[in-house]
């Protein structure tokens, strides 16, 4: 049988028959004869391979040569790129003696400008609206007695300013400081709770107060910028009082419109004279801002801190404006925003000597060009 064989040194056949009557493997023989030969052909074929990769690697280098001397080498490129060129060290920047004003631009015409006056500089429109929460909570009415065993296995976790405090209310059992016993009732468990929160919150930062029914108990945080909520509370006793997790005495914006306002309210509104569709009651509040700035040209946020809105345009000067009607704004914002009284941004206005001419610029952004200088 025949057998083919390839490599560098070319195509052979081997047909086999090699020490048929000696009982020598004659191809072998010959093979390792020749191996000496075959490893100096081997060394010199490495070595034109060497050759070849040097060969591309200097090609590679003086190309690269080539083109960073036409760039900056050679006046057919340009005299901005060539070092040899004075306009090559020439500036670009200028440094205004403002620390609030940066000016760049060609020096040629950089060197003819300059700021005399700025009267205004370009601002968004923008309207923080008033407290819209009561800064309270309430339970529910809590009518005749509360079952002890509700009241004794319970716990409530309140939340002041990220503070996180659980009340158990089996203590209710060692009765008030005085030594008299706790009603299990609306009074007794404000009296225990007030108690309990100027002990872990301090004296009169939080307060649970009855109100004028003397059977709902009404939550409050004396400071107008302290947050207070529920963070948690045992099933059985929210059941009884009404009191939930998640209730807080800022608006709670992951509640729906529904559950806060009512079923029945109109989820109308219009924002600089678009009316923002497909909002409806079982939608969160959160959902409808996010709708809102989607859909609009206004950012609206809510701040949980100062229990108010902050509402501003997208784009900044005088032609941005913030106008909101509808029922929904009226929920939501206390009433129409930007009807009565116009809320504007306002423009970049300032006087500037350019060319030799004293001139007066408005723009409607704080960054500008003017004739290739720009303003910052």
């Amino acid at each position: 049988m025949s057998i083919l064989s390839t490599n560098l040194y070319g195509s052979s056949v081997n047909k086999g028959m090699g020490g048929l009557m000696s009982g020598l493997d004659t191809d072998d023989l010959v093979n390792q004869m020749t191996a000496a030969t075959r490893n100096k052909i081997n060394k010199q074929y490495q070595a034109k391979q060497k050759l070849l990769y040097k060969q591309e690697a200097y090609r590679e280098i003086s190309s690269k040569l080539l083109a960073f001397n036409n760039k900056y080498f050679s006046y057919s490129s340009g005299s901005k790129t060539n070092i040899l060129s004075p306009k090559f060290f020439e500036s670009y920047t200028y440094k205004s003696s403002s620390n609030y004003v940066n000016v760049t631009g060609s020096a040629d015409v950089i060197s003819n400008f300059k700021i005399n006056s700025i009267t205004s500089v370009a601002k968004a429109a923008i309207y923080t609206t008033n407290s819209v929460s009561s800064q309270s909570f309430s339970s529910d009415e809590i009518i005749g007695n509360i079952s002890e065993d509700v009241l004794l296995s319970s716990s409530i976790t309140f939340d002041f300013n990220g503070v996180k405090k659980t009340i158990a209310l089996s203590e209710m059992v060692d009765g008030k400081p005085d030594g008299s016993p706790y009603t299990y009732d609306a009074e007794g468990l404000a009296d225990f709770l007030n108690t309990k929160l100027a002990e872990v919150y301090g004296a009169g930062r939080v307060n649970a107060e009855l109100d004028a029914s003397q059977t709902s108990i009404t939550f409050s945080a004396s400071g107008s910028t302290d947050v207070f909520s529920v963070s948690n509370i045992s099933n059985d006793l929210s059941i009884i009082t009404g009191i939930k997790s998640g209730d807080s005495n800022r608006l709670n914006i992951s509640k729906t419109i529904g559950d806060i306002y009512g079923e029945e309210t109109d989820c109308s509104i219009i924002i600089n004279g678009k009316s923002i569709d497909g909002i409806n009651k079982d939608m969160s509040i959160s959902e409808v801002l996010k709708k809102i700035n989607k859909e609009s040209d206004l950012d609206i946020t809510y701040s949980n801190t100062t229990d108010k809105f902050v509402i501003v345009s997208k784009d900044t000067g005088k032609a941005s404006k913030i106008e909101i009607t509808g029922a929904l704004a009226d929920k939501l914002f206390g009433g129409s925003i930007g009807t009565d009284i116009e809320i504007r941004g306002e423009d970049t206005v300032m006087n500037v000597t350019i060319h030799g001419q004293d001139i007066d610029i408005t723009r409607s952004t704080a960054n500008f060009s003017i004739d290739g200088i720009n303003v910052e």
